[in-house]
């Protein structure tokens, strides 16, 4: 009986090998894990708007979190993204909106298509991020998020009795993206805890936490490297040669304070361009995104029943 069992249980694992979507759950990193496994939990529960924003939260945080990774490694290579000054400039003049959709896609077309990145030796990681969002179908892919995005931005968001479509739709778009973001299964995202230092042996003991998947509560694990250059506390890009790459100051690990407030387990991986309040709610990731897209609604009936101004401010800036 205990034989058969675990041939059962490796049948069913090995089936899960082809299930896209388990891939995502478990191997991608963990800021598009847990907001894909999250999207597809409320699509389960049906076709509504908090699935549909769901979706395009989970396009979001990909471009963004692959955008930032880019460019840390490309700020270690000594390659220089122009459209971060841009980005850099807009923020200096203050105000709450935060990068978005559009910076993001911005950073990743410059690294796709700049004079600096097309020489890239065969090996190194940024010709994946430069050859993934490349392509009429990727690109149309992203397009299409981007529109979504931006109607739901200015109250022209889906209507009550289109989000199955629609929702098929952005599904198709997001899981484009992601296909062609596989290599992020091989780029583990660690968290550095402690370094112990060997002088004599030249050697350090690394105390680090790997967040993949959809879980957020993930082992303390060691391994040995061979320089002291580490910070404690910082976030790393893990590469098959053995390398960890510094990802601050573009991508920082903060604990959730309304979750440590509950005694509750969290972590929130998030970008620190982005103001306070673009960081409560783009970036921790256990926050319902279905309370915006009620106020949305709300706002487009207020509207329709001229209580609304049609001169109010988006709840979300133009990308």
């Amino acid at each position: 009986m205990q034989s058969g069992r675990l041939l059962r249980m490796r049948a069913d694992a090995a089936g899960l090998l082809d299930d896209f979507s388990h891939q995502v759950r478990t191997r991608y990193p963990h800021p598009v894990a847990y907001r894909w496994s999250r999207a597809q939990v409320l699509l389960s529960n049906g076709a509504d708007g908090s699935a549909y924003y769901a979706i395009l939260e989970t396009a979001e945080v990909l471009l963004c979190y692959c955008a930032l990774v880019a460019l840390a490694l490309a700020q270690e290579a000594g390659l220089r993204i122009g459209a971060i000054a841009d980005l850099r400039k807009r923020l200096s003049r203050g105000g709450t909106n935060g990068p978005g959709f559009g910076d993001w896609t911005a950073i990743l077309q410059e690294v796709a298509t700049g004079k600096a990145f097309r020489n890239l030796d065969d090996g190194d990681q940024l010709t994946e991020f430069r050859d993934a969002f490349t392509g009429t179908e990727v690109i149309a892919a992203r397009q299409g998020l981007a529109l979504r995005r931006n109607d739901e931005a200015h109250l022209r968001g889906v209507e009550v009795e289109d989000p199955p479509a629609a929702i098929a739709d952005a599904h198709a778009d997001l899981t484009t993206l992601l296909q062609r973001a596989s290599f992020l299964a091989d780029l583990p995202l660690v968290h550095v805890n402690r370094i112990h230092w060997d002088s004599l042996r030249k050697v350090a003991r690394v105390e680090f936490e790997e967040l993949t998947g959809d879980n957020v509560l993930v082992p303390v694990r060691e391994r040995t490297y061979g320089s002291s250059d580490l910070e404690a506390g910082s976030l790393y890009l893990a590469t098959d040669d053995g390398r960890l790459h510094l990802l601050r100051p573009f991508l920082i690990r903060q604990r959730c304070a309304k979750c440590a407030a509950a005694g509750r387990p969290s972590t929130s991986t998030t970008c620190p361009t982005s103001p306070p309040s673009d960081q409560e709610s783009r970036t921790r990731p256990h926050h319902s995104g279905s309370t915006t897209v009620g106020r949305l609604r709300a706002c487009r009936a207020r509207r329709a029943a001229g209580q609304l101004s049609p001169s109010r401010p988006p709840a979300f800036p133009e990308t």
